[in-house]
């Protein structure tokens, strides 16, 4: 997946592109949260971050929209699985 953002800080209304579409960030906490929300749309995504220990960190995963229709084209396992992968292999997409 190809990824941009029109800054190197991350910060509320930082502009973010990727293959599935253009979004800005409407939450950040850093090493707590990170949040996105679509531009063309209600959709919305949050990860927050839970340190366990140096070695371990939990990721929750959350998408809705923010209108409560059902979404469009939720991640599935698969996706899931990969975005697991590039946390676990340290390539950050920020």
């Amino acid at each position: 997946m190809h990824e941009t953002r029109e800054s190197e800080d991350v910060e509320l209304g930082t502009n973010y592109k990727n293959d599935t579409g253009a979004y800005f960030v409407t939450g950040w906490e850093k090493d707590k949260l990170f949040e996105l929300t679509a531009i063309k749309d209600d959709y919305a995504v949050l990860y927050r971050y839970k340190k366990l220990d140096n070695n371990r960190t939990q990721l929750t995963y959350t998408e809705w929209m923010h209108d409560e229709t059902d979404l469009k084209d939720p991640f599935s396992g698969k996706e899931l699985l990969t975005l697991k992968k590039v946390m676990e292999n340290g390539k950050p997409a920020f």
